[in-house]
Order: structure tokens, then sequence, then C-alpha cells
């Protein structure tokens, strides 16, 4: 399907077993020379053992196919090995083409051998046809792929066929080909006779990191892939590596898949994106950090739906949501002067920059607020004692002070405060010093306060960002901005790299994310 989009002549990496596409590792080459030297020498039993999908299969028939033409070989090829003996025999007469002998009969026409009586024909029969095999000089291969599943009596009984045997050759060689698991089978006391008679025994390790990239590029040129084209990007070559744990199987799913993917993408050359993208596919997990994200924004808004409903201060917080509203405009903001004016003067003089002037806004008594919004004819109406009198000429006379205040310090500031340090030092390409990069430089200035400490490399990282979502998205990166905070820059490229930012940018969000760590370009 695919083939033609990235100039390939055949699919590279099929998961069955072709020993056209062989690679023969340090491992692959030794279990290789075991199978060979068994062979040659006629050593009787050999055993190669590896983990799932290693490619022993592959190995075995790669030996197979090269040196059926070398030398005079007759294979029984076991597949299924959950056999009994007799069955195992059977088999073994079915593919070389021989006749089983016909049991001893009773008078009644009914079959009177018992079964060992059967195994025993069966086994003699079979040393006749193998003597006839060895003086035309044929060497006959017994291979049982899968042997950890067979029966330990069965194993057992295989030292029977070992026994077949001139005075100096064995008349067929047995293969043993399985897991991890047959080591520990052959391992059993009850077959600790059969473990004796096992001349050579081969296991497959997995590929290191760089035995798989040369895996992956040794298949793609088998397959006819141009040398002159990259049909994966080394980051993406290293997340293979990393996600298939040197597994020969893995690694062909993994690039099948993002081969194919690719392809639907129409995309010429295979990035670490889809190699996530297909990792995720395989095991069948949707995006941590999105649910993470819905989950965390919909609680979110319900506590603060909740907070706003069941706050004493619900209309004023309604009409400050509104003023602050990205619908709103500066006319619908000046046209409710009068609701400003019903706010509480305690909320009234409250201001960030004014913590002071805030404190003694909030100690005035909740008198004063009562009598302020009293209509004046209940004012009049209200009798004071002479004490009441003073103390409310005492917080009259401390609030004109606190409004004076207020005045001074608004006289007081400059009216041109100047550039400021971050408008002096724009880490921005010459060319690229527009009036609306200019304007996010002094913006992030403004609005993070570490923003003028970091390098230039690292204030260029969070203008890239928001020249890509927008000034407010990279406020929101709290934990990044935390770090920074603390010169962690390896904490804040690790938030950027987890972000849901960095999963919709791809190569570009990892690369800012390594120059944030690194602090250069």
């Amino acid at each position: 399907m695919y083939l033609d989009h990235y100039g390939l002549n055949r699919e590279p990496f099929h998961i069955t077993p072709d020993p056209y596409f062989l690679y023969l590792g340090p491992s692959h080459k030794e279990s290789l020379a075991s199978l060979i030297y068994g062979l040659k020498n006629r050593k009787g039993f050999v055993s190669l053992t590896g983990e799932v999908g290693l490619g022993k299969t592959t190995v075995v028939r790669a030996f197979l196919n090269k040196w059926s033409s070398k030398a005079k070989i007759k294979t029984v090829f076991v597949f299924n090995s959950n056999l009994s003996f007799r069955g195992l025999l059977l088999t073994i007469f079915s593919e070389l083409g021989l006749q089983p002998p016909a049991g001893k009969q009773a008078e009644n026409g009914q079959a009177a051998s018992s079964e060992q009586d059967q195994i025993y024909d069966l086994v003699q029969t079979l040393h006749r046809a193998l003597i006839q095999e060895f003086e035309q000089g044929y060497n006959v291969i017994l291979v049982i792929d899968e042997a950890q599943n067979m029966p330990l009596l069965t194993l057992e009984n295989l030292r029977m066929l070992s026994n077949l045997e001139t005075s100096r050759d064995k008349l067929i060689q047995i293969f043993l080909i399985g897991q991890t698991e047959l080591d520990s089978t052959l391992d059993r006391k009850e077959l600790r006779q059969l473990r004796q008679r096992i001349a050579i025994r081969a296991t497959l390790r997995p590929l290191t990191p760089k035995q798989s990239k040369d895996y992956i590029l040794h298949r793609l040129e088998k397959a006819g892939a141009p040398k002159s084209r990259e049909i994966f990007t080394p980051r993406a070559l290293r997340k293979i590596c990393k996600y298939s744990n040197g597994v020969p199987r893995k690694i062909n799913i993994l690039a099948d898949n993002a081969l194919i993917t690719g392809f639907g993408y129409g995309q010429g050359t295979i990035g670490a994106r889809i190699i996530k993208e297909v990792q995720r596919d395989l095991q069948g997990k949707t995006p941590r950090r999105m649910r993470s994200y819905a989950l965390a924004s919909l609680l979110l808004l319900s506590m603060l739906g909740i907070g706003i409903w069941l706050s004493p201060y619900r209309p004023t917080l309604l009409a400050g949501l509104q003023d602050f509203a990205p619908w709103s405009s500066p006319q619908s903001s000046q046209e409710q002067p009068e609701k400003a004016r019903e706010t509480p003067r305690v909320l009234a003089t409250a201001s960030e920059t004014e913590p002071k002037l805030q404190s003694d806004a909030h100690s005035l008594p909740q008198q004063v607020q009562n009598i302020a919004q009293q209509e004046p004819g209940e004012q009049n109406q209200t009798e004071a004692s002479p004490a009441d009198e003073q103390n409310l000429q005492a917080q009259a006379k401390q609030e004109e002070d606190v409004q004076e205040q207020l005045a001074r310090q608004n006289s007081e500031q400059p009216a041109d405060p100047g550039p400021s340090q971050a408008e002096k030092a724009l880490p921005l390409p010459q060319n690229e010093q527009t009036e609306e990069n200019i304007s996010i430089h002094n913006q992030l200035a403004e609005k993070i306060p570490v923003y003028s400490d970091l390098s230039p490399a690292r204030q260029l990282v969070l203008i890239r960002m928001a020249q890509q979502i927008s000034i407010e998205s990279v406020l929101t990166f709290e934990r990044m901005l935390a770090a920074l905070e603390r010169s962690d820059f390896q904490e804040a490229a690790r938030q950027m790299a987890n972000s849901r930012w960095a999963l919709s940018v791809g190569e570009e969000a990892e690369a800012l994310a390594e120059v944030m760590r690194k602090g250069e370009e």
C-alpha cells in the first residue's frame, strides 16, 4: 500500500520469519554458528532458546535454506510440539514419506498390540529407514519449534531417538527451539538424562540500541529503500529503539505501523511524533495529559461557579466579570458608574499595588458602611451618642487621610518611565523585530517577573511560544513559570515537553524545550 510512497519494492517490516531479511547481530551470528556446527559434526541434540520475538524461527529457517543447497538434508519441522511420543513418531513418518508398521492383529480383527508395542515397532522401523538415509549420504534433521510446550514424557522419550546411531555418527539431529522456559524445563531432575545428551545450547539476546538502529536500516536497504532518502529521522529511530527494548518483532510492528500512518498523513519522512502516536495506539491508550487537562478544567470551572454563587459579594463579582469579559466594550464599562459607587467602601479601596492602603480601608467599621448606604432621611432618624459622633468624626478624618495619600502617590508617579530593560535587550533577530514581536517581548517582561533575568535564548523560547499560542496561554504554564523562578530549567523544560502544546506542535516544541534546558541555541 505504501511501497511507492517511500520508494520501496517490498514490505520491509513484515512480521513473518523471512530469512531474506535476516539481520546477523552478534547474538544471531553465535546462534547460527551453533546450528551449523551441530549439523556438520552430527552432534545429536542442539537447543536454541530466547525470549518471544527475538527471531529464533528466522535463524532456523535461514540456516535450513542455506545448508539445504550445500548438503543432502531432509528436514522434519514440527510446529505443534504438544504431542505424545507416539504422535511425534507418526509425524516423523509422515514428513519422511514412510509407512507406519501394521500392528499385530488378534483373531477377532482388533488391534492386539499395546501402545508400548506400537512405539517399539515405530522406533525400529524408523531406525532402519534412517540407516538407509545415512548410507545414501542424507542427514535427517528433526526441528521442534516451541519446544517449551512439549510434554515432559515426550521430552524424556526423545532419548530413544538419540540412541539411533552408528558406531561413529548420530542418524538424526534434533534441534529444540523454544522460549526461555525450555531451559527451566530441561533443568528439571526428571530430564537430567536428556539434558546430558544436549551437546550445544545457544541463547538469543535482545538487540542493543545501536544494533536496533542497524536492524531497521538493514531491512530498509533489503526492501530497496533509496540510500539518498531518509525515511526515519534520527529521533524517530531512537524512539523505536526505546519502545521496542531491542525485540525485533516489536521493531517490525512499530516501524510498519509508522509507515502506514506516515502514508496516511502524506509524509515522506517519519518523525518522532508519529512513533509516539503509533505507540499509544498499540497500547490502546488515549493521551493522559488531555484527559487530565479536561478533568482539571471541568473541576476548576465547577468550583469557581459554586464559589461565586455562594459568595456574599456575588453581585459585585458578577459585575467585575462582566467588565473584564472579552466582549465587553469600553463604553459598556463606563455606563455603570452608579453600580461602582454601590460597591462597599472596603472593596473600593482594595488594590494589589497598595497593600497598606487596603489594610487601612478594611479597618473601617461596618457601621460606617451601613450609614453610607442609608438614605438621607433615614440618617436623620438615627440617634447617636456623643461618643459615637466622635468616633465617626475620627474615622471620617482617617478616610480623608487615606484619600489624600492616594492622590499624593498618583501625582508622584512619573509620566513617562522610559524604555525598560527588556526593551533595550530584545532577543530577536533583526529581521524579526516587528512591532508585534516587540510588543510580545515587552508584555512578557511586564507580566512575568523572572523574564528579565533569563538569558536571551530562554527569553526567545517564551517569545516563540507566545507567537504560536498567545501571551495569555503562556501565563497558564504555572509550573513552568514557577520552575523558572527557582532557576530549575530542567523542570521547566520537562513541563514544556509534557504539555498539550508540545503534543500539537511536535518536534519544534521539543527543540524549544531543549534550548530552555541548556540556555543556548
